[in-house]
């Protein structure tokens, strides 16, 4: 598994989100909602994170709080990335 990258998460934000402005700058601060992002795009992202990456969704907590920032996204990722291979 490799760590996901914002510049890579941008990527997948883009062609998810096909109502983003041409050109349009995306930033570690932008909140998900202001780019329209709502919860099945959301979930097709990681879905798409998750195959690009070889994350494991099964390990998600069934307590997670959504992410609500870009940043929250890469970092929530991140921890997928991080966590280690079951027994």
């Amino acid at each position: 598994m490799t760590t996901v990258t914002f510049d890579a998460l941008a990527e997948l934000i883009r062609r998810s989100v096909t109502t983003l402005p041409a050109g349009h700058h995306l930033s570690e601060a932008d909140q998900l909602t202001d780019l329209g992002i709502d919860s099945l795009t959301l979930l097709n992202i990681i879905m798409d994170a998750a195959s690009v990456h070889g994350l494991d969704l099964a390990r998600l907590s069934e307590d997670l709080t959504p992410p609500t920032t870009t940043a929250g996204l890469l970092d929530m990722l991140n921890q997928l990335v991080a966590l280690p291979a079951p027994a």
